[in-house]
C-alpha cells in the first residue's frame, strides 16, 4: 500500500514537532548551563568524533575557523575539554 498524502503531512507534523522538543531541550540547556547551542553542538561532536582540529571541524561545519575557535574556549573555559598543540604544525 503506497502512502497517502495526509500520511505524507501527518509525517511532517511529527518531525516538527520533534524539531520543536530538540530546540526548547537546547534552549532549556543553554540557561541551566550557560553553554552556547553552537558550542553544545561542537562538544557532541568531539565526544563523537574524538579529538580534530579548529581547521577540520570548521571546514566540516561550514564556518569560518574564528567560530569554532571561540566554541572551543567556551568549551575550555567550562573544563569540558582541553586544547592543545598539533605536534606537526606548532599550532
Amino acid at each position: 500500500m503506497e502512502p497517502t498524502p495526509e500520511d505524507y503531512v501527518a509525517l511532517l507534523r511529527q518531525i516538527r514537532n520533534l524539531v520543536e522538543v530538540q530546540h526548547a531541550a537546547t534552549m532549556r540547556n543553554w540557561q541551566e548551563s550557560r553553554l552556547q547551542p553552537g558550542a553544545g553542538k561542537l562538544l557532541a561532536e568531539l565526544s563523537y568524533r574524538g579529538e580534530a582540529r579548529v581547521s577540520d571541524l570548521a571546514e566540516q561545519r561550514f564556518v569560518d575557523a574564528s567560530v569554532v575557535s571561540r566554541q572551543a574556549a567556551q568549551l575550555e573555559k567550562l573544563g569540558l575539554i582541553e586544547r592543545r598543540r598539533a605536534p606537526e604544525d606548532g599550532r
